[in-house]
């Protein structure tokens, strides 16, 4: 929820990344996001009509986000 898709790569806190994985839930989508060698998981609008494989450029509000260490599963904010 703390990540948002923009059109184009502005400023510091955009970062880029690939989608691996949709899930459609009706009312919004579930991202995988392929960053790097991390995963991010995004909770988005269906009218953006993102599909796996497309490359898409977001920011991300890290004082509102979770973030986990990928080795050992504990919190990192």
């Amino acid at each position: 929820e703390e990540i948002t898709i923009v059109p184009e790569k502005t400023g510091k806190g955009c970062c880029t990344g690939t989608v691996r994985f949709k899930q459609s839930m009706g009312a919004e989508d579930i991202l995988n996001i392929k960053v790097g060698e991390g995963l991010l998981k995004a909770i988005v609008s269906p009218q953006l009509r993102i599909k796996p494989g497309d490359s898409i450029v977001f920011n991300i509000d890290i004082s509102r986000s979770h973030l986990f260490d990928l080795e050992s599963g504990d919190a990192v904010t």
